[in-house]
């Protein structure tokens, strides 16, 4: 049962829920985030339909809190870890389309931030993969997740090779002709 100040994702982002209007709910969401220079962050109201937005956990939240939110990130290596139990509880069962929902009932989570970690987790895992937008998930089979970690590697060197040419491009100091590739 949704109520006010409850959390929920709105189009992959948090939100907090700030009334109801007949069949629709009014939301705030963050639209333009804070700024380096000390500008404040912009907030939008929503109307949506129940359909439209998914639970964070049946918790009462403050607007401050899900602005924090917004700050956090989560590499593959720490989702991996985070979500291990989770894998091993559904894939030793051979369960397939696991809500959100469901994966936050399994796993206990009792503050808006671990929710929050919770689906920054599953956007980056190489545990699981999203098989709708109505965020459904399957674990994933061991050859999968061997696959998913070799590209997450691959692109990670990438972009540490991207990163150094830069920096030897700044220094003036290029290695000639093998840096020519990256231009």
């Amino acid at each position: 049962m949704l109520a006010k100040k409850n959390p929920v994702l709105y189009k992959k982002q948090p939100a907090i829920i700030t009334d109801f209007d007949g069949d629709k709910i009014l939301i705030k969401y963050q639209s333009v985030p804070a700024t380096s220079t000390g500008k404040p962050a912009q907030y939008n109201e929503q109307k949506v339909r129940d359909k439209d937005i998914t639970p964070l956990g049946n918790l009462f939240v403050t607007k401050e809190q899900i602005a924090t939110l917004y700050e956090k990130k989560i590499e593959t290596e720490e989702a991996d870890d985070y979500l291990k139990n989770l894998y091993e509880l559904f894939s030793e069962e051979n369960i397939e389309n696991i809500s959100f929902e469901e994966l936050l009932e399994y796993s206990g989570l009792q503050s808006v931030q671990d929710c929050w970690k919770l689906f920054l987790s599953l956007q980056v895992s190489t545990l699981f993969s999203q098989i709708s937008d109505e965020l459904i998930y399957k674990t994933r089979t061991q050859e999968e997740i061997e696959n998913e970690k070799n590209k997450f590697l691959l692109k990670k060197a990438e972009a540490e090779n991207r990163t150094a040419f830069l920096e030897r491009l700044k220094n003036k100091k290029l290695f000639l002709p093998d840096d020519a590739q990256q231009m």
